[in-house]
């Protein structure tokens, strides 16, 4: 399927997962001269064969996304030099999810492809929406599932926006410490309204995105590592969860991710040239996701191709410890603390005040447009 351009527009995120290396002269042949070069560009790729045409157009668009996108030019601590700057892009087209890295303190510009993971192909630790499978296949359960487990699948706190709206912005402040367990730990937003199918734009269906950061120790490194887990509306869909943290794809970020106890500017819109968009901006770990370097600015932008969001009924803010999923069941087992500050929330560009709406071993706080949330079990 050839990739959309995208124009230009304010927003960031990605996650990533790190394939096995294969030759990429076995799968470009020489560009024409209205394709930009891949000389330039390290390429990769794991269980697909795109096209260079799509190899390519992939790369244009991901330079025309970090044009739009510039990093303060200070650093982490006063009489430093500015830090470096490192941009994501990752672009879920289909079965085929492409991811962009440029970073200055590398020569080359960085593509992975890779087979994009569908949930209802894996299984392991709970994403956000995991147990909400049952609640969407029918908009008249989503009441009383909700009243029987008020954070399913896990425990946490949630406040919410009752709002039709395109794109809602917020600043995660990321805690500077949390007992809540790798992977399973997260603070993010996102949405329910009204999309098409994975596999049938045709189709009217309930959708759930669930957008931004998950908590990880890997590599012996704590971080706060991008995650999207969007529900396309039916169990055959599925979800889809570019770099899911889930094995055999189990390599989200690889070793970077954002740094505990500083501001990750998240912003999050429905629909963008018909595709859904996260995006986050912060210092992290290190300059790129092989984990050298020492601390850059990362802006990460994650787009998923072609949801077609008409509407949304509600937008939500949160932070939760999931249960772990064996066969599809969550285990009761979370546990752990964690505290999230979510401020500055707006919709649409204005001000916007959450109502606190469900708790299960935690407390929601509402000041304005700021949301803190604490969890503790």
């Amino acid at each position: 399927m050839p990739l959309k351009k995208i124009v230009s527009v304010m927003a960031i995120s990605s996650l990533l997962l790190v394939p096995t290396v294969t030759n990429a002269e076995d799968a470009a042949s020489t560009p024409s001269q209205n394709e930009p070069s891949l000389e330039q560009v390290n390429v990769q790729m794991k269980g697909v064969q795109p096209t260079n045409a799509d190899l390519s157009e992939f790369v244009e668009q991901a330079r025309e996304a970090a044009s739009e996108y510039q990093a303060p030019q200070r650093s982490l601590t006063p009489n430093e030099e500015p830090a470096p700057e490192t941009f994501d892009y990752t672009y879920v087209d289909g079965s085929t999810t492409y991811f962009y890295e440029k970073s200055s303190t590398e020569d080359k510009e960085s593509v992975t492809a890779y087979a994009t993971p569908q949930k209802t192909d894996v299984d392991g630790a709970a994403n956000p929406s995991d147990a909400q499978l049952e609640m969407l296949d029918e908009p008249s359960n989503i009441q009383s599932a909700a009243a029987k487990d008020a954070i399913p699948g896990g425990i946490g706190g949630r406040a919410t926006v009752q709002k039709n709206g395109n794109i809602s912005t917020f600043v995660i402040h990321t805690p500077s410490s949390t007992t809540g367990p790798s992977s399973r730990t997260y603070i993010y937003g996102g949405f329910s309204g009204k999309g098409v199918g994975l596999n049938d734009k045709n189709a009217s269906r309930n959708v759930v995105a669930d957008m931004g950061l998950v908590y990880t120790d890997a590599y012996g490194t704590k971080k706060w590592q991008p995650m999207i887990n969007y529900y396309w509306g039916n169990d055959t869909d599925g979800h889809t969860t570019p770099g899911t943290i889930i094995a055999p794809y189990n390599e989200v970020y690889y070793k970077n991710g954002y740094l505990p106890d500083q501001d990750v500017k998240v912003s999050i819109y429905k629909n963008l040239n018909n595709n859904t968009r996260l995006s986050t901006q912060g210092y992290a770990v290190h300059s790129n996701h092989d984990g050298t370097g020492g601390n850059a600015f990362l802006t990460s932008v994650t787009e998923i191709a072609a949801t077609k969001v008409s509407s949304t009924t509600s937008w939500k803010y949160l932070a939760t410890i999931a249960d772990t999923v064996i066969n599809k069941v969550p285990q009761g087992d979370a546990a752990g603390s964690v505290q999230a500050v979510i401020k500055g929330i707006t919709i649409d560009n204005v001000n916007a005040t959450p109502a606190s709406d469900a708790t299960d071993s935690a407390s929601v706080s509402v000041n304005s447009n700021n949301v803190t949330i604490k969890v503790s079990k």
